[in-house]
């Protein structure tokens, strides 16, 4: 179940990355972090995709192991649920590496490069082909993940098949053992 909710916030981070990263190319520049606080200056959009990317893959310095993508690989108890994590880890780094060169096109000011390298064709070096690879490893994952829990579920679920049959055995006894106690104390009175 924990793999489960990591795996999940995992993909929305993902996803609100990919809408930060979007965003930063449409705002171009116009919305950006307040005075006062943390980046200051910065693009609002761009400062939300680090962050998403810092929480899915960890500090860039520290490699992947310190985000949710980390934690996802720690709790997979078996290679079909690690390989597609780890798989995701590296689209996600690759993805934040080819960021990284759509962001300086950008910021030189050539847009249509920028563009070129988030959206592209399909295929190619674009952020958007690493984050797509990114999204089906993490439903791979996901939809394993998904049966493993469905799977001890439904094991579980086969222990308890004789509770009610032995509730139902002890209540009659209860009921056996009253019957006889009051038949008892019934006889002390007459």
């Amino acid at each position: 179940m924990r793999s489960l909710n990591v795996l999940n916030d995992a993909r929305i981070s993902a996803l609100k990355a990919r809408g930060g990263e979007n965003l930063t190319l449409v705002a171009r520049g116009a919305v950006t972090v307040p005075q006062g606080q943390r980046f200051a200056g910065q693009d609002s959009y761009d400062v939300a995709y680090r962050a998403e990317m810092t929480r899915l893959l960890g500090p860039e310095d520290a490699g992947a192991g310190d985000g949710l993508l980390g934690r996802a690989r720690e709790l997979a108890d078996d290679p079909q649920g690690r390989d597609p994590v780890r798989a995701a880890a590296d689209r996600g780094a690759e993805w934040r590496e080819r960021h990284a060169r759509a962001r300086e096109s950008d910021e030189a000011g050539d847009y249509e490069q920028a563009l070129e390298r988030v959206i592209g064709a399909e295929g190619d070096e674009a952020t958007g082909a690493s984050f797509d690879r990114l999204d089906a490893a993490l439903e791979q994952a996901l939809v394993h993940e998904q049966d493993e829990f469905e799977r001890a579920a439904r094991a579980g679920g086969g222990a308890l098949t004789g509770l009610v049959a032995g509730s139902l055995a002890l209540a009659a006894v209860g009921a056996a053992a009253a019957g006889v106690g009051i038949a008892r104390r019934l006889a002390e009175y007459r």
